[in-house]
C-alpha cells in the first residue's frame, strides 16, 4: 500500500459585502481534509490517485475592525488558520483510509438483475 498524503483545503467561502462598516467580510468557510494515494499511471502517462475527503464548514464571527483583512487580501493559509486549529486529524485520517479502501474494494455496486426484463424502448415522438 502506498502512503496517503493529507492536506487541508478551502473549498468555499461566503461573504457579507458590507458588515459593520467593513467590506467583503468572510462570514462562512467550507473546508476539507483531503487524502490522496498514488494509483498508478494512466494511458497518457499522467499519475492518477485514489482521493477521499472529509468536509466541514465554520461560521466566522464579526472580525475585529483593527485586525480586519478583506477577502481579496486573504490567503488560503490564513483562512485555514480560522478553521482547523484544534481539529483532531486522527479520526479524519481513519475516515479517509476507509473511504479509499472502499474505492479499491467496493461492496455495494448496483447491478442489473439477471431476471429483470429488457427495458421497453420508447417510441419516437412524431
Amino acid at each position: 500500500m502506498a502512503e496517503i498524503s493529507y492536506k487541508w483545503r478551502v473549498c468555499g467561502i461566503q461573504e457579507a459585502p458590507n458588515l459593520e462598516g467593513m467590506q467583503n467580510v468572510v462570514t462562512q468557510v467550507s473546508f476539507e481534509y483531503v487524502g490522496t494515494e498514488p494509483n498508478g499511471i494512466d494511458s497518457t502517462g499522467k499519475e492518477v490517485f485514489w482521493i477521499a475527503t472529509w468536509q466541514s464548514s465554520k461560521n466566522v464571527g464579526v472580525p475585529d475592525p483593527n485586525n480586519f483583512i478583506p477577502l481579496s487580501d486573504l490567503t488560503e493559509e490564513e483562512v485555514l488558520e480560522w478553521c482547523t486549529p484544534g481539529i483532531d486529524t486522527e479520526p479524519l485520517k481513519e475516515y479517509i483510509i476507509k473511504n479509499i479502501e472502499y474505492q479499491k474494494n467496493p461492496m455495494y455496486l448496483p447491478v442489473t438483475m439477471p431476471w429483470a426484463p429488457e427495458p421497453t424502448p420508447v417510441p419516437p415522438v412524431e
